[in-house]
């Protein structure tokens, strides 16, 4: 049963990465490990955080937020 399952969800995503992987044998991008990392180092924080322009919770965490991707 497991295993149907995966074979399904695999072929369910298939056609959200085979773009991805276009791109990584067309162009050669791979991200380090390293760099990759840097995204997953999250502090607690970070999970109490909404940019101000959030209408719910953006008054309320705004002080919290900060750039992540920059």
């Amino acid at each position: 049963m497991a295993a149907a399952a995966c074979l399904v969800g695999g072929i369910l995503l298939i056609p959200t990465l085979w773009p991805y992987q276009q791109v990584h044998d067309d162009l050669g991008v791979e991200r380090e490990e390293r760099v990759a990392g840097r995204f997953l180092e999250r502090d607690l924080e970070d999970y109490l955080a909404a940019p101000p322009s959030n209408d719910l919770w953006g008054s309320l965490l705004d002080d919290h937020h900060r750039h992540i991707e920059g």
